[in-house]
């Protein structure tokens, strides 16, 4: 295995993983993906003899996870990549909630910090757009918002940087 795209995803997501390597193809009974010492897997599709895909197992809890690809009927390669599976934050509160239409309001986040990794780089997403978190202490962020052409209400999501969870509160 020479590397694995995304190499950090997000808990639950059921994340596609792009693997790279060689003679994937010469498992004519298949591959699958191993997560740890867990019996967590998932089915490779192999895509060409270098390349194969597996998704990430919903109930992988967030930490880093050693992944290796075993045969089917068979042993486990001895190349292992490390992926890092995150937890989405959980927000305790934000303020203010509102702000000028101008933009460059600052919006503090408080954040459960047993349920992510503090040591990534968050963004706050103001509808569609993002901007840098600000890390104030481990539970704690600041976020400066966006402009806007028009007043209107947007959803708003602290995820990590490089990410979209979807989620809006």
């Amino acid at each position: 295995l020479t590397s694995v795209a995304p190499s950090m995803v997000l808990s639950g997501s059921s994340a596609v993983l792009s693997i790279s390597g060689r003679m994937f193809d010469m498992y004519p009974e298949g591959l699958v993906c191993y997560f740890g010492t867990t019996t967590s897997t998932s089915k490779v599709t192999v895509i060409s003899d270098s390349r194969g895909a597996c998704r990430l197992p919903p109930f992988i809890t967030s930490g880093r996870w050693r992944m290796q690809l075993k045969a089917e009927k068979g042993p486990a390669m001895p190349d292992a990549l490390d992926v890092l599976v995150l937890s989405p934050p959980r927000l305790l509160h934000m303020h203010p909630s509102l702000g000028p239409q101008r933009g460059a309001t600052p919006v503090r986040i408080t954040v459960l910090d047993e349920y992510f990794d503090t040591d990534a780089d968050y963004q706050c997403r103001f509808g569609s757009l993002l901007t840098l978190a600000h890390k104030n202490s481990n539970d704690s962020y600041t976020c400066f918002s966006p402009s806007s052409y028009t007043p209107q209400t947007v959803g708003f999501a602290f995820e990590p940087e490089g990410f979209s969870s979807g989620e809006e509160t």
